[in-house]
Parts: C-alpha cells; sequence; structure tokens
C-alpha cells in the first residue's frame, strides 16, 4: 500500500507497532501530528480509539469507533 500511496503524494509516513526491523516505520502519534491524511491498512486493536486529531480518515477496515 505504500508503494501505492507514494505515486500520488509527496510523502508518505507509516507506522506498525508489531514491525520492529523497519527503519522507515515511525511512533503511531508522529504520523498523526505530520500527516494531512489518514489511511489504515491494518486492524490492530490499538487503533480502535485512535485519536486521529480531526484528520480525515480512509479506514479500510471499518474499525474506528
Amino acid at each position: 500500500m505504500k508503494k501505492i500511496l507514494s505515486l500520488h503524494a509527496q510523502t508518505v509516513l507509516s507506522t506498525d507497532s508489531y514491525v520492529t526491523n523497519d527503519p522507515d516505520l515511525l511512533p503511531l502519534e508522529t504520523v498523526v501530528e505530520k500527516s494531512d491524511i489518514l489511511v489504515l491498512c491494518t486492524p490492530h486493536d490499538e487503533y480502535r480509539d485512535l485519536n486521529t486529531n480531526g484528520k480525515p480518515v480512509v479506514d479500510v477496515w471499518g474499525i474506528l469507533s
């Protein structure tokens, strides 16, 4: 998904608390703070109550409450 989004955005930030060996991943708070739009591509439990700071969200799993 990151490669696809990179075709349409200047910068794509990503996070995943379960992946520890990817130096390109950022903390969730940083991604939310620095993003213009959020694309939720994994249904991790910690995203269910995510504070998106009012930013638009594409939630492909429909897990946000």
